[in-house]
């Protein structure tokens, strides 16, 4: 390992290393994309190029209080549906394009769910492991902590 790798302690459930070096990552496909407000989000480029977008957003350069700046695309906590609305909008903005977002929250299960078109993406009470989709113009998204 480099002595320029830099490791930081995470603060899951299950404490594992995670590399932040820009090098390791950058090694591993990925970039940080930063937007409005400071919205920060790692890309996989290779799924990028080919046409797939993607993002693995962190909590930072949102418009939800805790702690503060925070980007809650969740919906739950004691947080307004209009900050959550406005923190989906600077992330779905990183990502270039016309989207609806559809998304569901992980559960551990087996379940998968497809959503057929714009109009299937309303309920997100869905609990489930995964989406899929083959409609134009439909992010996927798994709400996970």
């Amino acid at each position: 390992m480099s002595a320029s790798l830099t490791r930081r302690i995470s603060i899951m459930s299950m404490p594992m290393e995670m590399i932040t070096a820009e090098t390791e990552i950058a090694r591993a496909g990925f970039a940080w994309r930063e937007g409005e407000g400071g919205v920060r989000a790692l890309v996989c480029e290779p799924l990028e190029g080919e046409g797939f977008p993607n993002a693995f957003s962190t909590r930072g350069g949102g418009v939800s209080p805790f702690p503060e700046n925070s980007l809650n695309l969740a919906g739950f906590d004691e947080d307004s549906a209009e900050n959550i609305r406005e923190n989906r909008r600077r992330l779905i903005r990183l990502l270039g394009g016309e989207w609806t977002l559809a998304a569901c929250w992980q559960v551990h299960g087996l379940e998968v769910r497809v959503v057929r078109d714009a109009e299937d993406t309303q309920s997100e009470r869905e609990h489930c492991d995964a989406l899929t989709t083959r409609a134009p113009g439909v992010l996927l998204g798994v709400k996970t902590a």
